[in-house]
């Protein structure tokens, strides 16, 4: 059985890595324009310079490693999640990919936080269960 502790980990680097990819790319949605910009002003040694690092930075391959992550993540752990019961689906999902507290969970659920935190924790049981190796 894939460990609980591993479960979790790997949920919460894929919630990290989702929000990076996220933010990347409003950065680089600022950065083209910045160089839409730039490239309309008269070109300064300045100028070429900054049009020369925005266009290494919009051509990073950051965003590239963090989708192939994400995807490897999903791809491990979205067939089990999908076999969760639609409400325990939508439970865990707001834990370990929004990233809401448990307090949060229960008043949205009408359950206390008690029972949200023992609900997810037979939730990352099954989930582990299911992307056990040996399946």
């Amino acid at each position: 059985m894939e460990e609980i502790s591993t479960v979790k980990k790997e949920l919460k680097e894929l919630r990290k890595n989702m929000r990076l990819l996220d933010a990347l790319a409003s950065s680089d949605a600022r950065n083209a324009k910045r160089l839409d910009m730039l490239k309309a002003s008269p070109q300064s040694e300045a100028v070429q310079a900054e049009i020369a690092r925005i266009r290494r930075s919009l051509d990073s391959v950051c965003a590239k490693k963090l989708s192939c992550e994400i995807m490897r993540l999903e791809e491990k752990y979205m067939r089990a999640i999908n076999s969760l019961p639609s409400f325990d689906k939508t439970i865990f999902l707001e834990f370990f990919i929004e990233g809401l507290p448990y307090w949060k969970i229960g008043m949205n659920t009408g359950y206390s936080e008690d029972g949200i935190r023992k609900r997810i924790y037979k939730m990352t049981e099954k989930i582990a269960a299911c992307v056990s190796p040996d399946k």
